[in-house]
């Protein structure tokens, strides 16, 4: 496991589940997209050194967060990406910055889609064997004859929905 985390979540519900999971190896967060207090905040971080995070993962997809992964990272850091952007439109990013960092940049998609799923299975294996505990995740747990409201739960993010579960 890679100890200490520091995040950049809008999601005010996973800021407070990473807060009361494990608030000793956390990093305060910082606006989404702001790449200057991101980088001030992630510098502050004695874990960093003052020179960015050596592995940032991008979620979101969206332009000014893959900007932010670049600002932030730590020379000869990492970058990974698995956010899927809204449109397929092209996303122009500071290729002089990206090479004068020496940055590594991976894309990750479809793990699902693997014909092992070894991905899928090693996850699975480390929350069976209680490596990775994910009970605090789920907020909601709701009867199959409501999946609808899961849905939308889900979707929505509606009264701080971090992962819904149908029970049957």
């Amino acid at each position: 496991m890679f100890k200490p985390v520091t995040f950049d979540e809008p999601v005010e519900s996973l800021v407070r589940f990473v807060e009361e999971t494990d608030p000793e190896e956390r990093c305060s967060p910082f606006p989404v997209g702001d790449s200057s207090d991101a980088l001030q905040a992630i510098r502050r971080c004695r874990h960093t050194g003052g020179r960015g995070a050596h592995i940032v993962i991008e979620a979101v997809g969206r332009s000014e967060t893959i900007f932010q992964a670049i600002d932030i990272a730590h020379p000869r850091g990492n970058l990974v990406f698995f956010g899927l952007p809204a449109e397929n439109n092209p996303i122009p990013f500071s290729y002089a910055k990206f090479l004068h960092k020496q940055l590594q940049m991976y894309a990750v998609v479809g793990a699902q889609g693997e014909d092992d799923l070894s991905s899928f299975q090693k996850a699975l294996g480390c929350i069976a064997r209680r490596q990775i505990d994910v009970t605090q995740m789920v907020s909601h747990r709701l009867a199959l004859e409501d999946v609808d409201e899961a849905l939308l739960l889900a979707h929505e993010r509606d009264e701080d929905a971090l992962k819904v579960t149908l029970t049957f």
